[in-house]
């Protein structure tokens, strides 16, 4: 059986690192969110809040950010604010309003301001996505946090539930799992450049990641044997709930035709996770993998072939091994 697990995982130029940031891109993020706060947090004051707090969200809290092929990706920086000294407390409007306002002339292409948050777009390829909370007192020592939703008012929402989630799914399960959830990323975001129907969001991927992980020492196979495991029990139940309170669930957000579609190209991967891992060639497995992954997934010669494994026309690679689950 073809073994394409360092393609997946290991040197610099692996599927993993190919579809990671850049450490330069990284930086950057965190000077652009930095610049931001400090922007906003001064300018709340004004407004008469004194205890604003930030915390970083998602992909970009879970580590598991992608890089696009379309180059164009946010991170979501969420803005909590204690409201209680207010005797009259600020719409979910006027608190967007005062956000935007604070990041106006931030950057050269004006701020958005969107129905959950507000958006900053930097010229670099990259956005940051502002969502406003509301903290709430509960009285045992814990706190509760709303959404300001610009229109619609304060909904119940918790992000950081789902951070500590994953974050204990990663400690019980292995940084395996952390990998294999940027895999199903970079495979959505390759499959939506040949078929524009809408697939799940990588928080929907990551929520069926974790609970449906099969680790092996090999990521080919543990890639292709999670992916199967969220297939038979999509057939068998097609709730996708969140793991955490205010709990909802994700299946709301894809219409029965893209639902299908997701089944679809599951069905695909898994059969081509099948076929690559039965090939004796591991040049011919990696090709195989193209066609669900595309061309960031590298093709490298047969161990047997040379001491050395190198991507075929291209300059050798060289990395080491990351142990895996």
């Amino acid at each position: 059986m073809a073994d394409c697990s360092n393609n997946f995982k290991s040197g610099e130029d692996c599927y993993l690192s190919k579809i990671s940031l850049s450490s330069q891109k990284e930086d950057q993020l965190r000077t652009s969110r930095d610049a931001l706060r400090e922007k906003i947090r001064a300018y709340l004051k004004e407004k008469g809040i004194k205890d604003t707090r930030f915390y970083r969200q998602g992909s970009y809290a879970h580590r598991t950010m992608i890089s696009p092929l379309n180059c164009d990706y946010d991170i979501d920086d969420g803005v909590y604010m204690d409201l209680s000294d207010f005797k009259e407390e600020p719409s979910t409007r006027t608190i967007h309003t005062w956000i935007l306002e604070a990041v106006e002339n931030h950057t050269q292409t004006p701020p958005v301001d969107k129905e959950p948050c507000v958006r900053a777009i930097f010229k670099a390829g990259y956005q940051v996505d502002l969502p406003a909370y509301k903290i709430e007192e509960r009285g045992d020592e814990n706190e509760n946090y709303f959404l300001a939703k610009k229109t619609s008012g304060w909904f119940e929402s918790d992000p950081k539930a789902m951070t500590r989630w994953f974050q204990d799914q990663i400690k019980q399960k292995s940084e395996q799992l952390r990998r294999l959830v940027k895999y199903f990323k970079g495979w959505r975001d390759y499959r939506s450049t040949k078929n524009p129907t809408k697939l799940p969001s990588g928080l929907t991927l990551t929520i069926l990641a974790c609970e449906q992980y099969l680790s092996d020492p090999r990521d080919d196979i543990s890639f292709t044997e999670t992916a199967r495991s969220i297939l038979a029990r999509l057939r068998l139940s097609d709730a996708i709930w969140k793991p955490y309170h205010p709990t909802e669930n994700m299946r709301d957000y894809l219409s029965d035709r893209q639902f299908d579609h997701f089944i679809n190209e599951l069905e695909k991967l898994v059969a081509t996770g099948d076929e690559a891992i039965e090939k004796k060639s591991a040049p011919k497995a990696a090709q195989k993998w193209q066609k669900v992954l595309g061309e960031r997934f590298p093709v490298l010669e047969d161990p047997d072939e040379g001491s050395k494994a190198k991507k075929f026309e291209k300059p050798a690679i060289v990395g080491t091994t990351v142990r895996s689950a």
